[in-house]
C-alpha cells in the first residue's frame, strides 16, 4: 500500500473473530477492496465510519492462539498504517465472574475507573497455581478523544443515541446466518446495557469456576477475555467485549443465535464510539507509533534506569533514559513528589517518542530543567515501566537503595502563593543572616535556641505585623499533598541530602525542617514526623536510623495516602 495513502487512516478496529470482522466490514461506508497484511496474514479492509477513515483488521483462522494472532496483527497494522491515533479491539470469549455487574448480553468497555486500570493482562498458569491473580501488565489509558466519546455515550442522551444507532445499523450488519433469525430481530429492539470497568485478558480462560469467581471478586474484574493477552501494554487500544457467558451458578448457557446478537451489538457499539470521536481531538492525538515503548528490563540484575533531563528553555520537555547499576553508581538526584491527578496528562519527549505524564510531574520537571546543563534524575514515573507489574515490583524493592545512593533527594511541593511567598522571602533572609555568623551554624541542632533568636531577628526586620502572615505561609507549605504521601517514609528517610523546591524557589531540607521550631509554631504530628526524618548536618544518617521507631512512624503516618491504594501494602 502507498504510505502516503495509509497515513490518512487514524482509527483502527481489530476484530479477531471472523464473524465480528464480517459484521464490521458490512458497517463500513465507502469500503475499499479487501487485502491481507503481509506478516500476520490478517484480513484488512478500510472505509469510513461517520467522518473518519477507519482501517479494519482481523479474521483469525485459528482461534486457539487468538492472542498471538492479535499481537502479530497489531504489529503488522502499525507498520502499514503508521498514523493510527485511536484503536479498538473486539474481545473474544468474554466471561463475567459471579459478582460482576456484567451479565450475559452486556457490553463491557475496558475503561479505567478511579484507580482501577481499564485492562490488565495476567498469567493463567501462575494464577491457577497461586490462587491469586498474577498480573503481568496494566494497559495504558485510551486516548483522550476516546475517553470523551465514551463519557458522552454514558450520559442519558448518549444511551438514547446508542439505542437508535443499534436499530439503524443492525439491518446493515445482518449476515446470511442471521437474516432469518426472528428472535434476533426482536432482541435488536432492546439495546444492550453498556458497562465500563476492568477487563482481564489471558491466553486462556480458567477451567475452575470457583477460581474465576474468587479472582474476579478480589480484583474487581468486570469480565475475562482472550484477545488482548499479548498486545503491547503501552499501545492504548480500547477493548470492547460482548459478554457471552457467566460463571454464576444461576446463569444458563445462551443459544447460539443470542450469542450472535451480542457479538453484533458489540461491533455496532464499537462503530458508534468511532463515529462519535471528535475530529479536532483526534487530530491532536499522537500516533501510536510515536508513543514511547520501554525496552525490556533485566529483572535478575541490580539495575535501574536514570533519566537525563535535557537542558533548554523551549516549551517541550525532552528526556533520555539510560541504564544504571547500584554497584556502579553515576551521580544523580532522586525526585520525591506527589503524582496528583492523572486525568489531565501532559506529553514529554523521551528518546524521541512521546510519553504521557501527570501534570504534577510535568510542573516539577519544568522547574528542575536547567537552561544550560543536562540534569540526571531518578523519577519513578519515568524510570519504571508502570504498566509492567513485575518490573514495578522489582524496582519498588530497590527504591530505598536508589534514594540512599542519590547525591540529593529533591522534594517537589508544587505551586504556592500568597503568604507562602512572604515566608520564602523570610527564609532567604534567614539563610543570608546565618551565613555571616562565625563558626558553622548549619551544625546547630534543630532544637538549638539560637535558631529562635535568629528567626526573631528576621521578623523584627520585616515589621511588627508580619508574624501572622508568616505562620499562615508555613501552614500553606505543610498543607501540600506531598506531606500526606506514604512513600515519603523511605524517600526522605534514606536521603543523604535533601532540598525542598516549589515555584517560589528552593530551600535546603535541613533549613526547612527546623522552621516550626525556629518560628515557635506547632504543625501536625504527621508533618512533624516528616520533618524529623529529613537529613540534617548535625545528625548523621546512622543516628537518624537509630532514633526512628518503625511502629511510631507507621502510627504517625496512618493518615498518609498513596496515588494507588494498593501501594499502601
Amino acid at each position: 500500500m502507498d504510505k502516503s495513502y495509509s497515513n490518512n487512516y487514524p482509527i483502527a478496529i481489530v476484530a479477531p473473530l471472523p464473524e465480528d470482522y464480517e459484521i464490521a466490514k458490512a458497517l463500513l461506508d465507502e469500503p475499499e477492496p479487501e487485502f491481507h497484511l503481509i506478516s500476520s496474514g490478517a484480513a484488512c479492509s478500510y472505509g469510513k465510519v461517520g467522518p473518519h477513515n477507519v482501517v479494519l483488521v482481523g479474521r483469525a483462522e485459528d482461534m486457539t492462539n487468538v492472542s498471538v494472532f492479535v499481537k502479530d496483527t497489531v504489529d503488522d497494522l502499525l507498520e502499514a498504517f503508521p498514523s493510527i491515533r485511536a484503536g479498538f479491539l473486539i474481545g473474544v470469549d468474554a466471561t463475567a465472574p459471579e459478582e460482576s455487574l456484567a451479565k450475559p448480553g452486556d457490553i463491557v468497555v475496558g475503561f479505567p475507573q478511579g484507580f482501577q486500570p481499564g485492562q490488565v493482562q495476567f498469567d493463567t498458569n501462575e494464577t491457577s497455581n497461586s490462587k491469586r491473580i498474577s498480573t503481568t501488565f496494566e494497559m495504558s489509558h485510551p486516548p483522550s478523544c476516546i475517553k470523551s466519546a465514551i463519557n458522552t455515550l454514558q450520559s442519558s442522551e448518549g444511551r438514547q443515541q446508542w439505542g437508535r444507532y443499534l436499530q439503524d445499523q443492525s439491518s446493515r450488519a445482518e449476515l446470511d446466518s442471521t437474516k432469518n433469525c426472528q428472535q434476533l430481530k426482536q432482541d435488536l429492539l432492546k439495546p444492550n446495557r453498556v458497562l465500563c470497568g476492568k477487563v482481564a485478558s489471558s491466553t486462556s480462560l480458567f477451567y475452575d469456576r470457583d477460581l474465576t469467581n474468587k479472582v474476579g471478586s478480589v480484583n474487581k474484574i468486570m469480565c475475562f477475555e482472550r484477545a488482548a493477552a499479548c498486545i503491547k501494554s503501552r499501545l492504548p487500544f480500547l477493548t470492547v467485549c460482548g459478554t457471552v457467558s457467566s460463571t454464576s451458578s444461576s446463569s444458563l448457557s445462551l443459544d447460539e443465535s443470542v450469542i450472535r446478537r451480542i457479538r453484533m451489538a458489540t461491533v455496532i457499539y464499537t462503530m458508534l464510539i468511532s463515529h462519535r470521536i471528535s475530529t479536532a481531538q483526534l487530530e491532536d492525538e499522537y500516533a501510536f507509533t510515536d508513543r514511547f515503548q520501554y525496552d525490556p528490563f533485566d529483572l535478575e540484575s541490580a539495575g535501574f534506569r536514570l533519566v537525563l533531563l535535557e537542558k533548554g528553555v523551549q516549551s517541550q520537555l525532552r528526556c533520555r533514559l539510560c541504564q544504571a547499576y547500584l554497584h556502579d553508581i553515576i551521580p544523580y538526584e532522586a525526585l520525591s513528589y506527589s503524582w496528583g491527578d492523572q486525568s489531565t496528562p501532559h506529553e514529554i519527549v523521551v528518546d524521541e517518542k512521546t510519553l504521557s505524564i501527570t501534570e504534577s510531574l510535568h510542573e516539577a520537571l519544568w522547574h528542575l530543567r536547567k537552561p544550560d546543563e543536562d540534569r540526571v534524575l531518578w523519577v519513578d514515573a519515568l524510570c519504571i515501566d508502570q504498566t509492567n507489574i513485575k518490573e514495578r515490583g522489582h524496582q519498588v524493592s530497590r527504591m530505598g537503595e536508589i534514594y540512599k545512593k542519590a547525591d540529593k533527594v529533591i522534594v517537589w511541593l508544587g505551586y504556592l502563593s500568597g503568604n507562602a511567598t512572604k515566608l520564602k522571602s523570610a527564609i532567604t533572609m534567614l539563610e543570608a543572616q546565618v551565613a555571616e555568623l562565625p563558626g558553622i551554624p548549619r551544625k546547630w541542632p534543630r532544637e538549638d535556641p539560637r535558631w529562635k533568636s535568629q528567626w526573631r531577628q528576621v521578623e523584627a526586620s520585616l515589621g511588627p505585623f508580619c508574624r501572622d502572615g508568616l505562620v499562615d505561609g508555613l501552614e500553606s507549605f505543610m498543607q501540600k499533598p506531598w506531606f500526606s504521601r506514604v512513600w515519603v517514609l523511605q524517600e526522605v528517610a534514606n536521603a543523604k541530602n535533601a532540598i525542598v523546591i516549589c515555584n517560589l524557589g528552593e530551600v535546603p531540607g535541613w533549613v526547612f525542617a527546623l522552621l516550626p521550631h525556629a518560628m515557635d509554631v506547632e504543625v501536625t504530628e504527621q508533618c512533624q514526623a516528616v520533618l524529623d526524618i529529613m537529613p540534617h548536618p548535625s545528625t548523621p544518617s546512622t543516628s537518624r536510623k537509630q532514633t526512628r521507631n518503625l511502629c511510631n512512624l507507621l502510627w504517625k503516618f496512618r493518615g498518609c495516602k498513596a496515588t494507588d491504594p494498593r501501594d499502601r501494602v
